[in-house]
């Protein structure tokens, strides 16, 4: 059975999927161009791209060696909060 998930709520897992996804931002492109064609708005890619690119985990444990643990975690608070509003914002012009 399909179920309806609230904007906000496909908004945070689109970027918290973008923050967990491997690779080159490239490679997104394709699947996220498919995913608009079968109807995903674009707030839900624009946040799934920014969390790829703004939540970046594999940095995470070099900026705690150089700037100790509450950097990346303060930098990780502001990243997610900055994806979830331009996806939000997004959504919010286009519709």
């Amino acid at each position: 059975m399909k179920q309806k998930i609230s904007i906000p709520l496909q908004i945070f897992y689109a970027e918290l999927i973008g923050f967990i996804s491997p690779g080159p931002r490239y490679i997104l492109y394709p699947i996220l161009a498919t995913l608009q064609e079968l109807g995903v708005g674009t707030g839900i890619i624009i946040a799934l791209i920014s969390g790829h690119v703004l939540i970046e985990p594999s940095t995470f444990f070099i900026e705690i060696g150089f700037f100790g643990y509450r950097f990346p975690v303060k930098r990780f608070v502001v990243s997610l909060v900055i994806t979830y509003f331009a996806g939000l914002v997004t959504t919010i012009l286009i519709n």
